[in-house]
């Protein structure tokens, strides 16, 4: 009996080495892409103001490619002005509006980031005399 098995085993590998199967290694699960940060827009209604008048920025982020597994963050910075409610930079909705009022020319920055890639624009809101 257990030339019978010996044959059968011996018949098997041969088969199953002739046919080329190959044992499958499991692969680690596909994570996608991080994707890219688009800035849509981002504006200012006035880029020229008088002192003491206001003006208002105004922006859209998106993200391309399958951005669900990272978090997008959105800031504005600026120089040579004041943000309400900070010191110079602020995190933002992917999408809105602020007021702002500086009382000198003042260049805000949008800054998306997504994982390691980033994209910025600017606008400059001057004062006028």
């Amino acid at each position: 009996m257990t030339k019978k098995v010996w044959l059968w085993l011996a018949c098997l590998v041969l088969l199953l080495s002739f046919l080329g199967c190959e044992a499958e290694l499991p692969t680690s699960p596909d994570i996608p892409e991080a994707g890219f940060p688009i800035i849509s827009y981002f504006r200012a209604t006035s880029s020229q103001i008088s002192a003491g008048e206001c003006s208002i920025l105004s922006w859209s982020v998106h993200v391309s490619g399958l951005a669900s597994y990272h978090t997008l963050k959105v800031v504005i910075h600026c120089e040579d002005g004041i943000i309400a409610y900070d010191s110079g930079v602020m995190e933002v909705e992917r999408a809105g509006t602020m007021e702002v009022c500086p009382k000198v020319t003042t260049i805000y920055t949008l800054t998306a980031y997504v994982a390691s890639n980033s994209v910025s624009e600017f606008v400059i809101v001057s004062i006028g005399l």
